[in-house]
């Protein structure tokens, strides 16, 4: 009997086995209960000079942690990769992948009116050509209803248009408002907390290491019915986000964000030429359809990336299979850390010119 079962689990092992190795030589590796990390960035065919000249330069600003991976391995890491920093604006492309599951189960419909659900706000509240906004249209920031929100930052209040300026779906502009709504809709078709909805439907069954709901929190306004909703997160667990949306939202055997939804979301329903960002999907942005330039560096088709306001980053290279994560030792916006826009593009710049000659297209202009 001892025999027979220990033949049986050696079999099993054997077939782990060569399942990973299979997964590995199709470049398809995913992290375990800890991410693998390559020897050196030589063995994975990375420059470690150029790397190193990236770090280095790291250290003169206000970055706190980054993480490279490229088809599922650490190329490079430094920081603190463990420290749960606030989001920012990041949130809105975590909350963009739950409400892809929802409109997948047909609890979500992306033609579904403010009227329809039952949207409104705060008085002045909305009007009825403001109801006619789509679920669409929030999730491309296109709603045209320019109502104060939770967690809008000054910049934010000060440029937002007039009520009533602009139609649903005929302008673009990065709302608050859009994106705190779109939690409220998740709510009600989910019937439960975001955060523990994202626990159980994401952070569990990719693996993340560090997130907890309590790693959520609400932030309300007297200004707004709805409230923001703010994850802290660690790198790590962050790039294992990145890396479940370069393998389009699957993880090992299991499809977790819906594949049609990823690609959807990701492209430029905004196509960004007025934009230093690039375009911009289902809160997500994107890189520019016509010059693939993302925060200002060129980069290859398909490409996306998280942001959030101080220089927190999640860029994507699907194609490419690489997950950059940078972020900045901030826990709220109140904080004077920033990696300015200019600071980032220069350090993006310098590790994609470290990647591997194969899989570079960026042009690094």
């Amino acid at each position: 009997m001892r025999v027979c079962v220990a033949a049986f689990l050696l079999g099993m092992m054997a077939v782990v086995s060569l399942a990973h190795a299979a997964d590995e030589t199709a470049g398809t590796v995913y992290p375990a209960e800890i991410w693998r990390v390559a020897k050196t960035p030589a063995e994975v065919g990375w420059s470690a000079e150029k790397l190193a000249e990236a770090r280095k330069y790291t250290e003169g600003i206000d970055t706190a942690a980054v993480m490279v991976i490229h088809k599922g391995v650490i190329v490079a890491q430094w920081g603190d990769i463990e420290a749960k920093y606030s989001c920012e604006s990041m949130r809105k492309s975590l909350l963009s992948a739950m409400i892809g599951m929802e409109v997948a189960k047909g609890t979500i419909r992306l033609d579904a009116t403010m009227g329809e659900l039952g949207i409104g706000d705060l008085e002045p509240s909305l009007t009825e050509e403001e109801k006619k906004a789509t679920v669409a249209d929030l999730l491309t920031a296109r709603s045209g209803v320019y109502h104060p929100a939770a967690y809008e930052p000054s910049s934010m209040a000060r440029n937002r248009p007039a009520r009533g300026s602009a139609a649903r779906g005929e302008r673009f502009f990065y709302n608050n408002w859009d994106f705190n709504v779109l939690g409220t809709i998740f709510a009600q078709a989910a019937g439960g907390d975001l955060f523990a909805e994202f626990e159980k439907r994401i952070a569990r069954p990719i693996g993340m290491q560090d997130f907890m709901p309590e790693d959520g929190r609400y932030m309300r306004a007297n200004s707004s019915e709805h409230p923001a909703y703010l994850f802290n997160l660690s790198t790590r667990d962050l790039a294992r986000f990145g890396l479940l949306y370069a393998r389009g939202g699957r993880w090992g055997q299991e499809q977790i964000v819906p594949e049609a939804w990823v690609r959807e979301s990701t492209r430029a329903h905004v196509p960004g030429d007025k934009h230093p960002y690039g375009g911009f999907g289902y809160m997500w942005w994107t890189a520019k359809p016509d010059t693939l330039q993302l925060f200002g560096v060129t980069t290859e088709e398909g490409a996306f990336a998280a942001a959030g306001s101080g220089g927190h980053r999640v860029v994507v290279l699907p194609k490419s299979d690489i997950v950059i994560v940078h972020r900045i030792a901030a826990m709220n916006t109140l904080s004077k850390l920033e990696v300015t826009p200019e600071e980032f593009t220069t350090f993006l710049r310098m590790v994609l010119a470290a990647r591997p000659a194969a899989d570079s297209t960026a042009s690094g202009k």
